[in-house]
């Protein structure tokens, strides 16, 4: 989205020049960049509740505990579950998931790609997801991430929608925008915010 420096910022706010972004709201608050289930809110949990990332970022280096936490995460498969329903009513059950992610932006906190295309400046929320049954196909997906393979992986799927209702199980780890949260499901809607940039 290219965020202006305070010189910039200033000067959109004095000649009031606006760009539209969307946000996905719901009844709790809304997501601005992803909410997340499995892989991702697992690492995201596990880094916000580890002792060695508070000495680590320290240093500055805080972002390492992401990478271990990733890796250890490879050993073990967390295996979860949603259903979707769509803004037209289609019902979708995803089982077995090892990653699922729906994206406003492009990117993750830490700068790893969710979707190429995602985008706060379109009216639509990307859901990207992945079963990763052996500790070979985690890996596959994990690299296929990093390495921007998302449109050639035949292990990540990919959807759009304009409007959606997700029904998790309970007691779910779930983050949105980094934060951990916990939900039975989520209705989201596109809402159109402003910004000076």
């Amino acid at each position: 989205m290219k965020i202006p420096n305070l010189k910039e910022t200033l000067t959109a706010i004095q000649t009031e020049r606006l760009k539209e972004i969307n946000c996905f709201i719901y009844d709790k608050g809304l997501i601005l960049n992803s909410l997340d289930l499995g892989f991702a809110a697992y690492v995201v949990w596990k880094a916000s509740n580890s002792k060695i990332k508070n000495i680590l970022n320290r240093y500055r280096l805080g972002k390492i505990t992401y990478i271990v936490i990733a890796i250890k995460s490879l050993l073990h498969s967390s295996k979860v579950q949603v259903l979707v329903e769509g803004e037209t009513g289609q019902r979708i059950k995803l089982n077995d998931l090892y990653f699922f992610a729906l994206a406003n932006n492009t990117y993750f906190g830490g700068g790893i790609t969710i979707w190429p295309k995602a985008s706060a400046l379109t009216a639509e929320l990307d859901m990207v997801y992945a079963k990763g049954h052996t500790f070979l196909k985690r890996l596959s997906i994990l690299l296929s991430l990093v390495f921007k393979r998302h449109t050639t992986s035949k292990s990540i799927k990919h959807q759009t929608f304009k409007a959606m209702t997700v029904y998790f199980p309970k007691n779910s780890l779930i983050e949105i925008d980094g934060e951990i949260v916990e939900l039975d499901q989520i209705s989201l809607k596109c809402q159109k915010r402003y910004l000076y940039m």
